[in-house]
Order: C-alpha cells, then structure tokens, then sequence
C-alpha cells in the first residue's frame, strides 16, 4: 500500500506491454513507496482500465491518440502527476523484489542518482533522481524517436549537473525476456539497433554541444535530429557526421567551428600469443 511518508514516487508506463504489467505492478506496489503512478501511453491492451480495476489506490495517467510510444513523453507525463520529492523510474517489464526499497532508501542524498550496478541494459531504465534534479534538466527530452539513448541521455546530463553516480545491487530487480518484435511494436522504425545508433549520435552531439556552451531549445533539437536523421538513412548509415556550431568573421573570411563523429568498425580482439599459424 502506499506510503504518504514515504520520500520516493515510482513512475511506470505502458504501451502494449499489459501482460507485463501483470507480473510487475504487484511486486512495485507490495514496496513502501509514496505513490505509484502509471502511464497508460494510449496503450491497446487496455492496461489503464486494468490497473484501475485491480489497484485503486495507483495515480493512472492516460494519454490519448499516441500511436507511436515515446518513452521520454510518457515519463514526462508521469514525473508531472508524482508528489514526492524522489522519482523512481522503472520500465513495465521490470521486477522488483523487496530489497531493492531498502537499497534504494539508504542512498537517499542531495547530490546523487542511483544506478543499477553492474550497469546491464535491461535496467537502464531503472533509476532513482531527485524530484528537483529532475526539474532542473527539464525531464527527459521528447526529441528522441523509436527505440533506445533516452535513459542514457538524462544520465548523462545529470552527470553534467555535476550530480554523482550511488549505485543499487542489480540482482534486486531483474527484466522479463522478450523479443525486439514486442520492443519494437509501437514505434516507426522496427529496427533497434538502427533507431539506436540513430540516438546515440544525437544524443552525443547535443551533449557535446552543450559542453561547449551552445543549449539548444526545443526547436534546435528537432532540427539537429532531422539532420542527423537525413545523413543517417542517406547512406544507412553514413560513417561520417558533421555538426557546425559556431562562425565568425576574422580577416576577411568566415571561421567555422563544428564537432565531428566518425563510424568506424569494431576493432578486432589481439591475436592471443601462441596462437598464430606456424610457416
């Protein structure tokens, strides 16, 4: 049952994934939290007239007419309808076993965020921030489409907040296997790691951007996507991206200064001694 004392607020949302759910909200709300807030992100199973049926006491949000699912919207709109001053962000797929409140609430601190560790993908979505830090940063940035980077992203700006890594256990959470069809179910693209790739550059551009003091509004983020996007799928993908930031004139001539992102391929592992062929 919640706690009306308790300091953290959990945020979970929903697109397609109810049967998920299931197995899930019963093992969060069993916790001591403060507030379970569930996002059903126009989900097609029905899981908001579900979770209001089966547990009353969760606050549901329900967004309608979104027939792509955008993970940084809904947990946006999550964060928004939550009233403790800590947030616990956590994916519909993803178990918790009773350790984890007690994990979680001993790292409570000014200054941090709390990461699993080690750092496996299935729970990068499972993290705890301060409510203000959150504000700060302005929640998740909604320009991130399909599949993948947006977690990672406000990590790392939280980093460049000057806000420290604490770390839970991650045997205290574990995700439900499931297959990329399901993961990719709601979004544009159907491939995760194209759309992943995708944000990932996105994400490293806008960041090293903001390192070099140019923030981009809503509208320049929207731009930035759509040109890495074009450059992107013009040559699936092209190994080299380029993004200009800054001119000035000197001399007589325009001075132009960019940041430029190189693929390349995977270094392969050294040869172990002993192992080459023999002439």
């Amino acid at each position: 049952m919640p706690d009306p004392a308790s300091p953290v607020s959990a945020v979970v949302t929903c697109k397609g994934r109810l049967e998920h759910l299931r197995q899930t909200l019963p093992l969060l709300m069993a916790l001591p939290l403060r507030q379970i807030v569930v996002v059903d992100y126009d989900c097609p199973d029905g899981s908001g007239p579900w979770v209001a049926e089966a547990f009353p006491q969760a606050t549901l949000v329900r967004a309608t007419d979104r027939p792509h699912f955008n993970a940084s919207a809904a947990r946006n709109l999550g964060a928004a309808a939550a009233t403790a001053p800590w947030l616990l962000f956590i994916d519909a797929d993803t178990r918790v076993t009773p350790g984890l409140w007690d994990a979680l609430v001993a790292r409570l601190a000014p200054g941090v965020f709390i990461v699993a560790k080690p750092r496996v993908p299935e729970l990068c979505g499972t993290f705890v921030t301060a409510r203000s830090d959150f504000e700060a940063l302005g929640g998740f940035d909604e320009t991130f489409q399909g599949w993948g980077a947006e977690d990672t992203d406000f990590l790392e700006r939280l980093e460049m907040l000057g806000r420290r890594q604490d770390f839970y256990d991650a045997s205290l959470a574990s995700a439900i296997a499931h297959g990329h069809d399901l993961r990719m179910r709601h979004h544009r693209a159907d491939n995760p790691h194209r759309t992943g790739l995708l944000n990932n550059i996105y994400r490293s551009a806008k960041n090293d951007l903001a390192r070099q003091g140019v923030n981009l509004d809503a509208a320049g983020r929207q731009n930035l996507y759509e040109q890495l996007r074009r450059a992107f799928e013009a040559e699936a993908p092209a190994r080299s991206y380029e993004v200009e930031f800054r001119q000035q004139a000197v001399s007589g001539v325009t001075l132009s200064a960019s940041l430029k992102y190189q693929l390349k391929s995977p270094v392969p592992p050294p040869t172990p001694p002993g192992s080459a062929e023999q002439g």
